[in-house]
């Protein structure tokens, strides 16, 4: 990663022949040799109380090319909602535990906020959303599930059914998991996405994170960062603000008459989000 330009816009490097080997020092891993240590390792973490601030929610597991292919394509479901992402390449698979109450809020929030900035274009029902979509890239080598995503669901002639945007909400992962996801996200071969916003939890100092990042000549970079913290019985947003969305970035088109322009989320919106948030932890 790189700075480049303001102290709020940073780069980050293009997704190489690694994408989820790098994060074997921040993430706990460990060894499996078929589907039944996978189930076995999944059900003991996922019997740690996730209501916990510090819970970890992922486990990267490395096995073989044989017991990799049966999970990714196992018709067990219970097996399936725990597949976070994949890289048959490596053979290494990222599980991601039942979310914490937290993670789940601030995706499903961060939809209903976007909804509520669409309605004065009339654009409510314009959007397809991604939730937890299993997207391919590097020839289906690999494969990742967002947070949640969006799409126009009116899109170009041959333009693939993935979404243009993307959410992933960090809540007890590292920066680097962040960076591994947005650099998937914003691959033109992978992800194939135009923005990725991140959520960054931080329950303890009561601070939530809001990053957007897009491609732009060729690089990925960091666009902009809000901060919204609760200081005493006060919201305070600092940052950049509004919160922008790009219109044509999203819905892969031009905008349309007087009303159509670019997304912007303001203050307000992003307070009663933080508040929303912050209730199930009983932190406002």
């Amino acid at each position: 990663m790189s700075l480049n330009g303001s102290s709020n816009e940073l780069e980050l490097d293009d997704l190489g022949s690694s994408f989820l080997e790098d994060l074997r020092p921040f993430i706990r891993s460990t060894r499996i040799e078929n589907e039944s240590q996978f189930l076995d390792n999944i059900r003991r973490a996922s019997q740690i109380n996730h209501s916990e601030i510090n819970a970890c929610e992922y486990i990267l597991f490395c096995t073989d090319d044989s017991t990799i292919h049966q999970i990714i394509h196992s018709k067990n479901p219970y097996m399936n909602k725990h597949i976070s992402a994949f890289d048959l390449k490596e053979r290494l698979l990222l599980a991601k535990m039942s979310p914490s109450v937290a993670h789940s809020t601030a995706g499903g929030e961060f939809h209903n906020m976007l909804t509520d900035a669409l309605q004065p274009m009339g654009l409510t029902r314009a959007l397809k959303p991604y939730p937890a979509a299993r997207i391919y890239g590097d020839e289906e080598n690999r494969g990742k599930e967002p947070d949640h995503g969006w799409g126009p669901k009116r899109k170009p002639p041959r333009t693939e059914d993935r979404p243009s945007m993307v959410l992933e909400v960090a809540y007890s992962e590292t920066d680097r998991k962040l960076q591994s996801d947005i650099r998937f996200w914003l691959s033109p071969s992978n992800g194939g996405a135009n923005i990725c916003l991140t959520v960054k939890l931080d329950l303890l100092r009561s601070n939530i994170q809001i990053e957007n990042w897009r491609r732009s000549q060729n690089r990925i970079r960091r666009k902009q960062i809000v901060h919204i913290r609760r200081n005493s019985d006060k919201l305070i947003v600092t940052g950049d603000l509004p919160l922008s969305i790009p219109f044509e970035d999203l819905f892969l088109r031009k905008t349309e008459g007087p009303r159509e322009h670019d997304i912007e989320i303001f203050e307000g919106d992003l307070k009663e989000y933080a508040r929303t948030v912050w209730d199930d932890y009983d932190l406002y």
